[in-house]
Parts: structure tokens; sequence; C-alpha cells
């Protein structure tokens, strides 16, 4: 089981993920390389994508190769007020 958080952009997708023994992997992809990606998750993993304009399709993407995928508002769950790339 992995634990995904996903930062989407228009082109591309920043992600940390945390595995069973709570060591973190962060990366980059290109949202074009979305398959490749798609074949790394399994029916254990969990994903949180921040809403943006093209979540609903990234959702639609990943939904049926993980346990769970949700959808947050990045305001109400940023550790600050300052929303941007870097605090995320």
């Amino acid at each position: 089981m992995k634990f995904y958080g996903i930062d989407l952009h228009s082109d591309s997708f920043y992600s940390v993920c945390i595995d069973e023994e709570n060591k973190e992997k962060a990366f980059k992809l290109e949202l074009k390389k979305l398959e490749l990606f798609k074949q790394e998750l399994t029916k254990e993993d969990y994903l949180i994508v921040e809403a943006s304009t093209n979540t609903f399709w990234c959702y639609e993407q990943v939904k049926d190769c993980v346990k769970d995928c949700i959808i947050i508002d990045p305001r109400t769950y940023s550790r600050t007020k300052k929303k941007t790339d870097k605090t995320d």
C-alpha cells in the first residue's frame, strides 16, 4: 500500500509517494506519460489529487487502478494560508 499526493498542473504533475515503511519518494512526471505511472499503481494504493482544471480528467484515468482517489481543495488542506507550489 502506498499513498500518493499529487500536485496537478496542465501538462505535468508533481507527486510525493509514501510507502508502508514511511519512506518518501518525490517525482515529477509529464501527463503524456501518465500510462507509465498507472502501471506502478495497485488496488491497494491511495491517491490524493489537488483540485484544478484537469482534476476530473486525471481522476477518470486512475480511479480503476487504485483503492481510492480523493480530490481535495488545496486551500483547505494547505499547511499554510499561502497557496504556492513550494508549500504544497
